[in-house]
């Protein structure tokens, strides 16, 4: 199970069985706790403060939460850990966006193809390559703005407990591409 993390306070509003002494205050102290204050304070601030608004987007979107369960993860004074209806979380995830995305008349969904590299051009990106799965042709998307959203990079790690498509592909994407990265020290396995 992969679960959405947000303040027990804010799950609570929601319907799942939260805490009412739970805040964003208190999260954020539990993240720089387990991360004994190396964490980037002011992006953790900006996480624990707008879950809340993530949930209710998603929740507006239809996303189908699992209200029955609300888990305390290591590292937390409270239980935080919200999961969706479906067997995990990505499952829910991507079907919830596959959904919002096919409404918008405006963006077009690629379904197996898989993104190779960033296109760049005097120091700006300007879209992708990526190779269709199913047909094995090389397809170019030009691009205004671009968003990486390819996940973590905990396989390159012997034993990861993810999805084997967490490789770090978008992370070496960005940097051949001359963007800036942080904290790439920082993986992720739960906190």
């Amino acid at each position: 199970y992969s679960s959405f993390v947000v303040d027990s306070k804010c799950a609570l509003n929601f319907g799942f069985p939260g805490d009412e002494r739970d805040s964003p205050k208190v999260f954020f102290q539990d993240i720089v706790r387990a991360g004994w204050g190396l964490n980037d304070q002011r992006l953790v601030k900006i996480f624990t403060e707008e879950m809340c608004g993530v949930l209710r987007k998603l929740d507006t979107l239809g996303f189908k939460w699992d209200y029955t369960k609300l888990d305390k993860s290591g590292g937390h004074s409270f239980p935080r850990d919200v999961y969706g209806q479906k067997s995990t979380f990505g499952l829910e995830f991507a079907s919830t966006m596959k959904k919002g995305l096919g409404e918008r008349e405006n963006i077009q969904v690629f379904t197996e193809v898989i993104t190779l590299d960033l296109l760049s051009s005097e120091g700006r990106v300007i879209g992708a390559t990526g190779l269709n799965l199913k047909t094995g042709t090389i397809t170019v998307f030009r691009a205004k703005s671009t968003i990486i959203a390819t996940g973590g990079a905990q396989n390159i790690y012997p034993r990861a407990s993810v999805g084997k498509t967490l490789t770090g592909d978008g992370q070496a994407m960005a940097i051949r591409a001359g963007a800036e990265t942080i904290n790439n020290e920082f993986v992720m396995f739960g906190l």
